[in-house]
């Protein structure tokens, strides 16, 4: 008969916190019960279970990391779906190690204590405890947008099953509930019981510096860029703290935090570089990236090398990877003359020979290497000299986080709006105090109105779809295909007339 007794070991015990006052926003027991019946039935018809039919797995629960705004029943989630798979007769549950999404029970401890014990030895004797060879987790989380008057929260649940010997996933399975209303939303300010005790005070530093880190990889599952903004200064707060321990882990997601969220590449380096010190691989990987890119520091490749050489030391992949494309970088270029030319240009403040030159660094023409870090610096200062193209390029470039750029969509839509801007007049200033054959040579009157045109254009694309964190506008979009297609871009008129048709 299949053993149904669980239990559940970890260092301090925690409880969810479901909201007392129930909103149209949040999930009820109906909502948790389909998804754990879908995502039993998928597991139940994956080759994980198919391809291994009549041997039972051992498996043990591991965390449920509910990172969503309103909270919900981690407990009454793992039980659904535990219930299907040990009615399946395909699995059996250990609980010997186990993560937060069962209750703890206590007697397994007291059990343990008093295996030393005469009395207690025969019966249960030590060494009889079955290893679990897979694991069970789940990720919840959410996002909210705002249709009309209507809020919508959809929920993201992922179900993962990773074999503990390999650690390869053998199942996953992902599903979405929205819950929309016209009601207000309620504070959205709820953290989990391991950023509770990140931040209090009656614990003591070990189980304190265990939550923080557990609390950043709760909101931290990924790129930073996809960290909701709600969740950005609660993770900084718990990786201050964990970083104020020695956690390595903690030090690293607050150097990403001040580069990310705060731009400050200078306390990014300095938080990267003790991660690093308490021989963290991602906070070497990370210094490695701040010396390749320029970040806050001049372009250093052999410090990015070195940086990129200790994360592999110390096992972080990615490190590794860095190290292998760092050694494409070449020491020396051999300018031709034309590049020397626009070199000195650009030296000189013509903001157009920057941008030319960026395009050389970029393809690596013209005896130059190709190294996008400098070209985008190059850019960065071409458009500081006012160069419609530049400031149109760098925009592009921080919508991709291109060349060492972070992704930006405010700075990216400021640099694309100021090259629509830009008229010939004003951008080829500097041209005109140089002689008839330069001016020829870099078409400065001819090319500033076709690269503003398309600035325009962009820029009405961006206000039209809307673009990360900015919110479509078809008023702005109008106005800026109008400025396009009145300066004889076709494309720019059909995307204007298109968007009237939209919201006629």
């Amino acid at each position: 008969m299949l053993q149904k007794a669980l239990y559940i070991c970890f260092a301090f015990l925690v409880q969810v916190s479901i909201a007392q006052d129930q909103t149209p926003f949040h999930l009820n027991s109906h909502d948790i019960s389909q998804v754990a019946s879908l995502a039993e039935a998928d597991l139940m018809v994956s080759p994980f279970v198919l391809g291994t039919k009549g041997q039972k797995k051992v498996l043990a629960i591991s965390d449920f990391n509910d990172v969503s705004d309103f909270g919900i029943d981690i407990h009454l989630l793992a039980r659904e779906l535990v219930a299907g798979m040990l009615d399946s007769q395909s699995f059996t549950l250990t609980a010997a190690i186990a993560g937060n999404a069962f209750n703890a029970d206590p007697s397994l401890d007291k059990i343990r204590s008093l295996r030393n014990n005469e009395e207690f030895s025969d019966i249960i004797p030590k060494g009889k405890l079955i290893t679990p060879r897979y694991s069970l987790s789940a990720r919840i989380s959410n996002d909210i947008v705002m249709q009309n008057n209507l809020n919508i929260v959809t929920y993201h649940f992922i179900f993962s099953i990773v074999n503990l010997e390999t650690g390869l996933v053998e199942w996953d399975y992902i599903e979405h509930i929205k819950k929309s209303s016209k009601e207000k939303l309620p504070s959205l300010d709820r953290e989990s019981p391991y950023g509770r005790n990140c931040k209090a005070n009656a614990l003591n530093p070990k189980e304190v510096k265990q939550a923080c880190e557990i609390a950043i990889s709760e909101i931290w599952l990924g790129a930073f860029e996809e960290i909701p903004q709600g969740k950005r200064e609660l993770l900084h707060t718990y990786a201050k703290r964990a970083c104020e321990l020695d956690s390595a882990f903690g030090c690293r997601a607050l150097g990403t935090s001040y580069k990310f969220a705060h731009t400050d590449f200078a306390h990014a380096k300095k938080y990267y570089q003790k991660s690093c010190e308490l021989k963290d691989g991602g906070g070497c990987y990370n210094l490695s990236i701040l010396y390749e890119h320029a970040q806050g520091v001049n372009q250093n490749i052999p410090s990015a090398k070195q940086y990129a050489n200790l994360a592999c030391e110390y096992g972080y992949k990615s490190g590794c990877e860095n190290l292998k494309l760092l050694e494409q970088y070449s020491d020396e270029d051999h300018f031709d003359e034309r590049t020397l030319m626009l070199k000195s240009d650009c030296d000189m403040g013509l903001g157009i020979a920057c941008g030319d030159l960026s395009f050389y660094y970029y393809h690596g023409m013209g005896g130059v290497n190709k190294n996008h870090t400098q070209a985008r610096l190059l850019l960065e200062k071409g458009c500081q000299l006012k160069d419609v193209n530049s400031c149109y390029q760098l925009g592009l470039w921080e919508m991709q986080g291109l060349g060492g750029t972070l992704k930006d969509a405010k700075k990216a839509l400021e640099h694309i709006k100021l090259a629509c801007e830009s008229d010939a007049k004003t951008n080829c200033k500097a041209l005109q105090k140089m002689d008839s054959q330069k001016q020829d040579l870099y078409k400065c009157e001819s090319n500033t109105p076709i690269f503003a045109s398309s600035a325009c254009h962009t820029t009405g694309g961006i206000y039209e779809h809307g673009f990360d964190t900015l919110k479509s506008d078809m008023n702005q979009a109008l106005k800026y295909y109008k400025k396009a297609c009145d300066a004889g871009l076709n494309t720019a008129c059909s995307s204007y007339n298109n968007v009237q048709q939209k919201i006629k």
